[in-house]
């Protein structure tokens, strides 16, 4: 089977991208598959040499988010990267043979040499369609551009697309029924997934969530079915601890509690370190450590910055990360990390982390916000213990009742680890797709 992997928020080790799609790289390659990936025209030459991918899509509108350009500016960038993305992929497709007929070469200039990788098509001209074009993470930028794209008839005839959701402008009100949000941005998403019902329905097209609380909220508010992949994560990278044994306890290393990624307001980064404020204050003598990442300062709901608290730096049981890891770097913290906090807020009601996955494919308790899709996937595949959202309080109890508890809850979450493994893998998530595609074929 072949895939066409397009992403163009892979540019650069911000984010969880280089990992998540070398992953499936990795992943499909070993079950087989032939896999391609288009990346960001400016990515950086890292991002080229650790995944072969091709630099031909227009610049990623993920990291032009949180830039602070206007709202007239943010709409505008909707038709404008569509457009961008349309005419992109019309290139990529023009470069493969279509049963027996090449529609295109690679360009060559009048000196009569090879263009470069940024500016040649991706594929040779002889390479036949993809089976799958995947698109990892959509907003509804690339949504409109992929709508544009398939009803245009640009797809090859014989590649399905899968078009996959981590986030989505829908909300989960109070009594937990989903809804679209008021703006242009929501009502546009929901317009194109109507328009696309056609394609979904013949199987063409997949829509694809990766939490079934995701998977709910679209189909109910779009009426147009999606389907749960899991999000994968590479196993044999990660290291299981043994647990704490009592007769050794006295003289091993302090509990390590990890919070890794950039800081963020949705992420609960000020509540977090509040909370360790207040264990260490309440406990200076408490056998744990913390180790987070503060990337940069950040906003919060109502736009006011949140600052790192120097005491943090100072106090000798915090270790403040304040740069990006280095390659290979973040499964090193995980094997050296006991306790995972992530006292994320409700906008991951819906949404998943890659984290906590990391976390219990390593077996390791974490502390999660009541109430989001981190809990939820804790209590049902791993070992954990809930906070409540925005309380420092809160979190600080449930870190020294884990600390309190540790043998026990790492014990648990060790015994879990090989079904997290089997869980969240791309085998997994490939037969899911594979039992989709037959599902729509019958009817």
């Amino acid at each position: 089977m072949k895939w066409l992997i397009v992403e163009d928020a892979l540019r650069d080790r911000k984010g969880h991208w280089l990992e998540y799609v070398s992953t499936f790289v990795r992943g499909l390659k070993e079950l087989g598959d032939e896999v391609t990936v288009l990346c960001d025209r400016k990515a950086e030459g890292f991002i080229l040499e650790q995944t072969g991918a091709r630099p031909v899509l227009p610049v990623s509108i993920w990291h032009r988010m949180g830039d602070g350009a206007g709202a007239l500016q943010r709409y505008a960038r909707v038709p404008g990267h569509a457009i961008a993305t349309l005419f992109a992929m019309r290139k990529v497709f023009r470069g493969f043979n279509h049963g027996g007929h090449r529609e295109h070469r690679d360009r060559v200039d009048t000196q009569g040499e090879a263009p470069s990788p940024a500016t040649s098509y991706p594929l040779p001209a002889t390479s036949s369609p993809p089976d799958w074009i995947f698109i990892p993470t959509v907003l509804v930028h690339h949504l409109l551009g992929w709508w544009m794209l398939l009803k245009l008839r640009s797809v090859p005839k014989k590649s399905r697309v899968l078009l996959f959701f981590p986030n989505a402008p829908v909300r989960l009100a109070n009594n937990g029924r989903a809804h679209m949000g008021p703006d242009l941005t929501g009502k546009l998403f929901r317009f194109i997934i109507r328009q696309l019902g056609p394609e979904v329905r013949s199987g063409k097209v997949v829509l694809g969530a990766e939490t079934h609380a995701m998977r709910s909220a679209l189909t109910e508010v779009t009426g147009v079915e999606f389907t749960y992949l899991p999000h994968p994560v590479e196993a044999e990278k990660l290291r299981i601890q043994e647990p704490r044994s009592e007769s050794i306890k006295a003289t091993v290393k302090p509990l390590v509690f990890g919070c890794y990624g950039a800081a963020r307001w949705e992420k609960g980064s000020d509540v977090l370190q509040a909370a360790i404020r207040l264990v260490l204050q309440e406990k200076p003598e408490i056998p744990v450590n913390f180790v987070f990442q503060w990337l940069e300062d950040f906003k919060d709901e109502h736009g006011l910055c949140v600052s790192l608290d120097p005491w943090m730096r100072e106090h000798p049981k915090v270790e403040v990360v304040e740069r990006y890891f280095n390659e290979g770097e973040i499964h090193l913290r995980l094997a050296q990390t006991d306790v995972m906090v992530l006292p994320y807020r409700k906008p991951y009601r819906l949404r998943v982390s890659r984290v906590v996955i990391e976390a219990m494919l390593n077996g390791m308790p974490v502390i999660a916000t009541e109430d989001t899709t981190l809990l939820e996937q804790v209590n049902e595949h791993g070992c954990g213990l809930a906070c409540q959202e925005g309380s420092a309080e809160s979190l600080a109890r449930a870190i020294l009742q884990a600390a309190a508890n540790s043998d026990l809850m790492q014990r648990v979450a060790k015994e879990k680890a090989p079904e997290v493994q089997s869980n969240f893998s791309v085998d997994r998530f490939r037969q899911l797709l594979m039992n989709q595609t037959t599902k729509r074929q019958r009817q």
